[in-house]
């Protein structure tokens, strides 16, 4: 039986298959370190930052190198630090703007939701080192509003009607879908229109609640050009907005506008409220 001769791959051949793999996997590994680089604090809260080694250099022992008291003694507790100040901030950034002596709401009076901002709240901005949502729980404005017995009326309304109206950008103007960030968020609207809330039960004995809220990230210019419905710019209230304002108004005996918004909104007359003294709001405090 004859024996097969193995033929050699020639060099030249050999640096033709080798080289382009070679060139490739530097290429990835140069990408791969510059991304790392350029995203070390978000792969730090994500990943962790591995062993800490301290080298002192001769002539530096006995100065005083500790800059950064320690106040935490592990990640966990680092982190419900961070929640409590975010907390704090929360609540000494929250402004009373107008009050007609509705408020503090009593605990357990009835309060009826209004907006699709109730049903889809935004819980932070969108940033390169993520959102809190993204490593915690946060509170819904359902359970914000324990202390009170809700009426769903508007909210059972809002489900059933599935997703809200999409306002866009008027004709000729700036699109509402680009933000001009890497991140994607967009300038679009969300809101359901008035007849949602047509034939509501009136409830004289109710506080209406309306969430309003607009959206921001970083590195995001937000729409300043006109709306298909009208609204001049981002951070002005849409007909469905206001709709959502008269629709509480013709409902319930007395009404709260909730604002949770990335830059201060022009609102003319309307009031935007706290809805109770847990946490004194900015600029009241006695």
């Amino acid at each position: 039986m004859e024996q097969k001769v193995k033929l050699r791959m020639s060099n030249r051949a050999f640096r033709a298959i080798l080289i382009p793999i070679l060139t490739i996997m530097v290429v990835l590994a140069l990408v791969a370190n510059l991304a790392c680089n350029m995203l070390a604090s978000t792969l730090d809260t994500y990943v962790g930052k591995g062993e800490t080694y301290i080298s002192t250099p001769d002539g530096a022992v006995g100065l005083d190198g500790n800059y950064y008291q320690t106040r935490y003694a592990n990640q966990d507790e680092s982190t419900e630090g961070g929640y409590a100040v975010a907390r704090r901030v929360a609540e000494e950034g929250s402004v009373l703007l107008k009050n007609n002596g509705i408020l503090p709401l009593a605990a357990g009076s009835t309060v009826m939701p209004f907006g699709y901002a109730y049903l889809n709240p935004i819980y932070g901005q969108l940033t390169s080192g993520g959102s809190a949502k993204w490593v915690a729980n946060p509170v819904t404005p359902e359970q914000g509003l324990a202390a009170y017995s809700i009426d769903t009326a508007a909210a059972d309304r809002m489900t059933a009607a599935g997703e809200p109206e999409i306002i866009v950008e008027a004709p000729g103007t700036n699109a509402a879908g680009e933000a001009g960030s890497m991140l994607g968020g967009d300038c679009k609207i969300y809101e359901y229109g008035p007849s949602v809330y047509e034939n509501l039960t009136p409830a004289a004995d109710t506080t209406g609640i309306v969430f309003i809220t607009r959206s921001g990230q970083e590195g995001q210019d937000q729409k300043y050009d006109a709306y298909e419905d009208g609204t001049p710019h981002y951070f002005a209230l849409t007909e469905n907005e206001k709709g959502a304002i008269r629709a509480a108004k013709q409902t319930c005996g007395s009404v709260v506008v909730i604002l949770v918004c990335s830059a201060p909104m022009e609102l003319g007359e309307l009031m935007a409220v706290m809805i109770c003294q847990r946490a004194r709001p900015l600029g009241l405090h006695r």
